[in-house]
């Protein structure tokens, strides 16, 4: 069976889950760029380059970086194809370069299967929509659980609500810990996300009260819904269209909703 070979830059905590599942939606890992020697690397994959060698690679191939944003755009910069960018796109301090390629950036949530079908269910009269987001990962990633989470949060209420943003206002709550409030005017959003012993999400109106602790299941008040594509297989080959064709959602590549994610952490 003919398989798609793509690149692959970096292996650490988060870089080696999504290779594994680059892997299981079905393609082949042609160069995998980490500094690791091969014992530690578990993906399977057809070259090993060190980080020193990246400029080796053969840069048409869709190319997935997941290095972290303290190096990322150094990459970038490098890059001869529209790459897919592990979020957050910018940290606080980082400078903004300019890029030949506009790369995807792993806003996974947005316009996911799981988002449409929740956003569906709750719809548009509601007047507070409540949202948690946790995880149990505790890993240091060299910038803050505010930038980790913030991208994910402002992308799904983009999606759920894309009205102007009126205010919003962020609580650091404790180290591991945030809570956002945006306001539209005639309705609101908060969002409570970090890190804690339990990893789930939830989104909670008048309404409905909807739980999600795997990837492809979700339960209202009790009845438990089943999804066949997860959130982050679709991002994939929502990238690989892109890389091909140029076009997809604009919020994945368009730097004003960078910008925007950037703009409400500060």
């Amino acid at each position: 069976m003919k398989t798609t070979p793509v690149n692959f830059i970096g292996y650490g905590d988060w870089g080696s889950r999504l290779a594994s599942k680059v892997v299981q939606e079905g393609l082949t890992i042609e160069n995998l760029v980490t500094n690791k020697n091969s014992a530690d690397v578990l993906v399977e994959h057809n070259n090993l380059i060190k980080r020193k060698d990246i400029e080796s690679i053969d840069w048409t191939l869709p190319t997935f970086i997941t290095t972290g944003p303290l190096y990322h755009h150094e990459i970038l910069k490098q890059a001869k194809c529209r790459c897919f960018v592990e979020k957050p796109y910018y940290i606080y301090g980082q400078a903004q370069t300019e890029l030949e390629f506009q790369p995807y950036v792993n806003y996974h949530w947005y316009n996911s299967l799981r988002l449409r079908i929740i956003k569906n269910m709750i719809g548009y009269n509601w007047k507070h929509l409540i949202v948690d987001i946790f995880t149990t990962t505790m890993v240091e990633r060299g910038f803050s659980t505010l930038e980790d989470f913030l991208p994910h949060i402002v992308s799904i209420a983009h999606f759920i609500n894309p009205n102007v943003i009126t205010s919003h206002e962020v609580t650091k709550i404790s180290d591991d810990v945030y809570h956002v409030e945006l306001d539209y005017g005639f309705n609101k959003i908060t969002f409570k996300f970090g890190k804690s012993d339990v990893r789930y999400s939830r989104f909670k109106t008048e309404e409905y009260d909807i739980l999600i602790t795997s990837a492809n299941t979700f339960e209202n008040r009790g009845t438990e819904f089943t999804i066949d594509r997860d959130p982050l297989g679709e991002s994939i080959h929502r990238y690989l269209r892109y890389h091909e064709t140029g076009s997809c959602d604009r919020v994945f590549f368009s730097e004003d909703f960078h910008k925007k994610v950037l703009e409400i952490g500060s």
